[in-house]
């Protein structure tokens, strides 16, 4: 990759494993590549295959990661987690969904909080962008935030429209994206959620979800400021 604004050069490693955009190449191209995988894992050749010549590709095609996150006018990602009241994934031509949520479905913080991949693909690029728009907008997923709204969000910007964005494009529009977001999420009911606690205890709101590992006080104990606790 070279920078357009600096010059600096970066050189990428090449992973011979399918990576998440595979779903890209299969819309555009109609292969199946895990198939295709397994089929030359077993001994079949390209030839065989009839993939001596790479396939046309029709169309553009757009992948949307459905993660429990969400972002912060900073531009820092803030995971999300809770239990899933609802999981209704969109349909329609040109969509397909690879999902992984289902209703009662717990998101913790321990691995990866993706949820679905929605891929839409289109004659070019605004087609493909508008039934992305449409079929995140009727995503129903509730329990907890999701990149939906924000992808939205994203969906809707000229530089996007005109495919010229780059790397740094969250980062520079971080806080508008963010609003805007806001305001495309749908309005959730949160379920009162009961702690355990001690008398003259405080309650303190902690910016992400997590696991205790360790506690390294016992009750009574002398602590000084900053120390983990």
């Amino acid at each position: 990759l070279l920078d357009a604004e600096t010059g600096d050069a970066c050189f990428l490693e090449v992973n011979p494993r399918l990576q998440v955009e595979h779903t890209i190449t299969e819309e555009v191209t109609g292969l199946d590549l895990v198939r295709i995988q397994f089929a030359l894992a077993a001994g079949a050749t390209l030839a065989q295959l009839d993939l001596t010549v790479p396939p046309a590709a029709l169309g553009v095609a757009i992948p949307a990661r459905v993660n429990a996150e969400t972002l912060t006018a900073e531009g820092l990602v803030k995971p999300s987690s809770g239990t899933l009241d609802a999981y209704a994934p969109p349909g329609g031509p040109g969509v397909r969904v690879d999902g992984a949520g289902a209703v009662g479905l717990t998101i913790g913080g321990a691995y990866d909080s993706l949820l679905a991949k929605v891929i839409t693909r289109g004659r070019g690029l605004t087609e493909a962008a508008a039934r992305l728009d449409r079929a995140l907008s009727e995503f129903t997923i509730t329990g907890l935030a999701t990149t939906a709204p924000l992808i939205r969000a994203i969906l809707e910007t000229d530089e996007v429209r005109s495919g010229v964005t780059t790397t740094r494009f969250i980062e520079d529009h971080a806080a508008v994206l963010s609003a805007r977001a806001e305001a495309l999420s749908p309005i959730q009911t949160v379920a009162e959620t009961h702690f355990e606690t001690l008398d003259g205890a405080i309650a303190v709101a902690a910016p992400l979800a997590a696991t205790v590992g360790a506690i390294e006080v016992v009750e009574g104990d002398l602590v000084r400021p900053g120390q983990a606790l």
